[in-house]
């Protein structure tokens, strides 16, 4: 008979008090797994040292809007996918033991601040989240209160960063990019101003759509694909000029009586 998996032993008596607040494995290596706070109102959370994972949705429950502060321990390696829902008032601090971060988990928050000895994972002064050499574009959060944004020169990729940016009007791409994934800025409403740069290779799937304040477009001759539905419903879209006469531009832009420019 195939013997039965060893379950993971949920702790009675944690080493911190405050672990008490919390719903909680206790790790092969002794450290914490929280798996979602008890109270689900709280403006403030503080996750006591000796946690060293945060699980896939540990605050999805909670009522995210009120949420303005969770503090982080100095103990904490990873955090899971898509720990957070919407807390446009959190401003997250990662602490320099963090090696790994999950997709999703900061998209809806003001600002990410990471800690300067941290050797995974960097910040800017946008709170702007980035791998450690800046060549990678992980999040831009949601919340931001800034209204424009240039990438830094460096970075290679823009992953899926940040959908429904809140107050970004104008975005700059550097010449350094040559991918935008898919989903990467979707259904920022007031993204007016989008100035893409030769260099630029890759435009992922839907990585604009929903950006109705959207006027006009202008791909530069470098680029070499343009995923499906990358500008879909973006509904004041009346211009596209492309430089590369190999790109295809989807039927329903034409249809809607969008013009083309070469």
């Amino acid at each position: 008979a195939t013997p039965k998996a060893e379950e993971t032993p949920i702790s009675s008596t944690p080493v911190d008090p405050l672990m008490e607040e919390y719903e909680y494995e206790i790790l092969p290596d002794g450290t914490y797994a929280i798996i979602k706070p008890k109270d689900k109102y709280k403006t403030k959370y503080v996750i006591p040292e000796g946690a060293s994972v945060i699980r896939e949705h540990a605050f999805w429950d909670q009522n995210a809007m009120l949420v303005e502060e969770i503090v982080l321990p100095n103990s904490l390696t990873s955090i899971e996918s898509q720990v957070l829902n919407d807390s446009p008032l959190l401003d997250v601090f990662i602490p320099a033991s963090v090696v790994s971060i999950g997709s999703g988990s900061f998209y809806y928050v003001k600002s990410i601040v990471v800690d300067e000895d941290n050797a995974n994972y960097s910040s800017d002064e946008y709170g702007v989240l980035y791998n450690k050499e800046k060549t990678e574009l992980l999040v831009y959060p949601a919340s931001s209160e800034n209204t424009k944004f240039t990438v830094p020169s460096g970075v290679e990729i823009i992953h899926t960063v940040g959908q429904q940016c809140e107050n970004l009007i104008e975005l700059t791409i550097p010449s350094s990019v040559k991918t935008i994934e898919g989903g990467a800025f979707a259904y920022s409403a007031k993204l007016k101003n989008i100035y893409f740069s030769e260099g630029l290779e890759e435009i992922g799937e839907s990585a604009f759509v929903g950006c109705v304040s959207l006027e006009k477009v202008e791909f530069p001759a470098s680029l070499e694909s343009l995923g499906k539905n990358c500008f879909a419903t973006c509904l004041s879209l009346n211009e596209i000029i492309v430089k590369n006469p190999e790109i295809e531009i989807e039927e329903e832009w034409l249809e809607r009586g969008v013009k083309k420019r070469w």
